[in-house]
């Protein structure tokens, strides 16, 4: 029956080593004096052994010896320990085994009382013993413990400041990568839209000229000229945008804008989109809407973009844009919201939806058609003005997009300068 090892590391485990021996020799039937006998003598070769190093150990076990049952103390180490012959007298028998890496050392001791059995009692309290530490045990183990978790959380303090740097410097980059593209497309956007306005110029003026002249068969071609350049320049220009709000160069011009006269202006602009589709395009309007202080342009061109989405992702439905006066953490706070009986979005949708370059999916852009800036955009002028565009949608039923802007930019924190 195996008891139990020891590690015979210094002089801490030769003392535990000696309280065990004693406290099982004494559980299994042996007289105080035979106890401290054997202890005495374990003691010391656990001494011999630990002088000699190399992992020494002491194993502790209960088995037969012929009919009568001893106590077996095996000790091991890499090496031979020597002046520990002497305390072979407390056994009745002790050997040495040598062998080619370890050299083990054997010592029994028969039980006094050869009809002694181990109960479950008595298995319970060697197993205590064994399983016993003392205070000086528990300390050095805690001390141990900490001292490995204080080189782990150097070790860790020293890794995370590197990756911290790693990342500061990669942001780093990535901020005058950004701001490089942002530059470079605001520029280019430019150089692009020179030419374009001439091409629109021109195709204009051909149109005029082949018209007056009754030329019909050109006239639509040259339409279809101007049109496909007037949808390009409108591309060009949401990616002017975009470059200006991520090189921080976007200004405001913020104005009292009446509130009514906005959304009717912007309804009559969009009203030859929605009837496109077949929709029909209710607007509910508040009283109180009133005058807001705000930047026209952009909040006209949230809503057209607002509008002209819902347009093109609703066949013969119902688009509703309202506006309300609200109150919120007591600031007023003007709420337009467009809501349709389109496509609607799944919530996976939704959550890419205001990133630059993104539509629903890709089957999304296939068949509509757009970038992907235009909700984008739309998202950072709200931001910029103090306020915000969310959304609400149903897969297959329809989507609602509200803008909130504050009455006073004052009361709110915006994102862009003036």
């Amino acid at each position: 029956m195996q008891l139990g090892q020891v590690k015979l590391a210094g002089g801490e485990s030769i003392r535990a080593a000696r309280r065990k021996v004693h406290g099982i020799a004494l559980a299994l039937g042996f007289a105080p004096v035979a106890a401290t006998r054997i202890q005495v003598a374990a003691s010391e070769i656990c001494r011999r052994f630990a002088l000699a190093g190399r992992d020494p150990t002491l194993d502790i076990s209960l088995m037969g010896h012929g009919i009568r049952p001893g106590i077996t103390l095996s000790f091991e180490s890499g090496a031979e320990p020597g002046g520990y012959l002497g305390a072979g007298q407390a056994f009745d028998e002790f050997q040495a085994i040598e062998a080619e890496d370890r050299f083990r050392l054997r010592a029994f001791a028969l039980l006094p009382d050869a009809a002694f059995e181990v109960d479950e009692r008595v298995a319970a309290r060697l197993t205590g013993i064994m399983s016993e530490r003392s205070r000086e045990e528990l300390m050095s183990e805690v001390q141990a413990t900490n001292e490995n978790l204080r080189k782990h959380q150097e070790e860790l303090e020293t890794t995370v400041e590197h990756r911290t740097a790693e990342l500061r410097d990669a942001q780093k980059a990535a901020d005058e990568a950004n701001k490089a593209k942002s530059a470079f497309l605001a520029n280019m956007s430019h150089e692009l839209r020179t030419p374009l306005n001439a091409i629109l110029g021109y195709s204009e003026m051909l149109e005029e000229e082949w018209d007056d002249l009754g030329h019909d068969e050109f006239v639509d071609d040259i339409n279809k000229i101007h049109q496909a350049g007037e949808h390009l320049l409108a591309l060009i220009n949401d990616v002017l945008d975009l470059s200006k709000i991520e090189a921080g160069r976007m200004t405001i011009f913020r104005e009292d804008v009446d509130v009514d006269e906005l959304i009717g202006s912007v309804v009559s602009t969009i009203r030859p989109l929605v009837d496109k589709n077949g929709n029909t395009l209710k607007v509910e309007c508040s009283s109180d809407v009133g005058v807001i202080y705000t930047d026209m342009t952009k909040v006209r061109q949230t809503l057209f973009n607002l509008l002209s989405n819902a347009s093109k992702f609703t066949d013969a439905g119902e688009i509703t844009l309202r506006a309300d006066r609200e109150t919120k953490e007591g600031a007023a706070m003007l709420q337009i919201s467009v809501s349709d009986t389109g496509i609607g979005m799944s919530e996976e949708q939704i959550r890419k939806l205001f990133q630059a370059f993104s539509q629903a999916d890709d089957s999304t852009s296939r068949k509509y058609g757009g970038t992907g800036l235009g909700l984008a955009i739309s998202r950072r002028f709200c931001r910029m003005l103090g306020g915000d565009l969310t959304v609400t949608s149903v897969d297959g039923e329809g989507s609602t997009f509200t803008c909130t802007l504050p009455y006073d930019p004052d009361s709110s924190k915006a994102e862009g300068g003036e």
